[in-house]
């Protein structure tokens, strides 16, 4: 059942949002931290553009990236000449993920970047999804990014708060899927965005570990 703060399911105010996120870092904060490959963060926690950040490390070779370090190369390859410039295996990477409020379409929206970095060049942005998916070593985020038709949900657009491009889901389809998943009671503030990251998030290789139902209903 919805709450005060989602009045107009499946839309948002920007308080609800960030009702939202608290409920979210309250719930999933800990089992992120404990998954060892992930780690989860709240930026902007008070503020007017405030969102969360989950980032995933791909994998290590020769050591942690250090996901303060700005990029020095901002790449945006076309997936034709993707197949000719593979990553090399020495390289380590990450993906940022950034969950973000719209004001336009008043939901969450995903955006995402991918990092590599090796000994011989600082760290790199990766904008194309096809130079991701030859970082990645998992095989079951590399079967969800394999198996999903993007169409022209994926894109590249400026992130809202950063002012930087980002990877991003277009969220045309979220109200529809959250009516679908919340029925004719919707989906409550501490339900909202774990239910909403579950149906877009595999898209882009993002799953929540499971969290014991005592630690959903604590208070």
């Amino acid at each position: 059942m919805t709450d005060n703060c989602i009045k107009d399911f499946p839309y948002l105010t920007y308080k609800g949002f960030t009702t939202c996120v608290d409920a979210f870092e309250q719930q999933f904060s800990h089992a992120i931290s404990a998954d060892g490959s992930k780690s989860l963060r709240i930026v902007g926690r008070g503020g007017r553009s405030q969102y969360i950040q989950i980032t995933a490390v791909l994998y290590k070779h020769k050591g942690a990236i250090d996901a303060s370090e700005p990029p020095e190369d901002l790449e945006d390859i076309d997936p034709a000449f993707e197949a000719h410039n593979q990553l090399p295996l020495q390289e380590d990477g990450r993906i940022d993920y950034h969950i973000v409020y719209s004001q336009g379409w008043r939901v969450p929206v995903l955006y995402m970047r991918a990092y590599a970095s090796s000994s011989q060049s600082k760290s790199k942005v990766i904008l194309d999804i096809g130079r991701i998916y030859s970082m990645v070593q998992d095989t079951e985020l590399r079967g969800a990014l394999e198996a999903v038709e993007f169409g022209g949900a994926l894109g590249v657009q400026d992130h809202p708060v950063l002012g930087e491009p980002y990877i991003y889901l277009h969220p045309c389809h979220t109200a529809t899927m959250l009516r679908a998943v919340g029925g004719a009671g919707g989906i409550g503030c501490r339900e909202y965005l774990a239910a909403w990251l579950s149906l877009v998030g595999p898209a882009v290789g993002l799953t929540l570990p499971s969290v014991p139902l005592e630690r959903q209903t604590q208070k």
